[in-house]
């Protein structure tokens, strides 16, 4: 899995970007085989003015299903990155499982029509 990590309005430590990548692979362990890239970009929306405006926004491509896009906003950069990944993981595993069953019920429906 590929992770992208840019960010806008605000410089992105070495310590920031690793947290990302590993809050990141944690978050999407369980579906590592179905996601083959994840961009990730944080930006500052306020920039001097302060309050909730550090916002995490993660898109996933999956290998058989579109993207999975989804944001995270707090005041602080690490809160912000752990809205986002929890939020990324509950989106790719429901995308995944509603994957799941539309090819179970499809294969039914093949299977259904060869037995009569």
């Amino acid at each position: 899995m590929l992770i992208d990590v840019r960010a806008f309005g605000l410089t992105l430590s070495a310590s920031l970007r690793r947290y990302m990548e590993t809050r990141l692979q944690a978050a999407l362990r369980p579906c590592t085989g179905a996601v083959t890239r994840v961009i990730a970009r944080l930006t500052d929306i306020n920039a001097t003015h302060g309050g909730v405006d550090k916002r995490c926004s993660l898109i996933a491509v999956l290998r058989h299903e579109g993207p999975v896009a989804v944001h995270g906003l707090d005041s602080d950069a690490y809160a912000s990155i752990d809205h986002a990944a929890t939020r990324m993981r509950r989106a790719v595993l429901r995308t995944l499982t509603r994957h799941a069953r539309r090819e179970r019920q499809r294969h039914a429906r093949l299977r259904d029509r060869f037995e009569q």
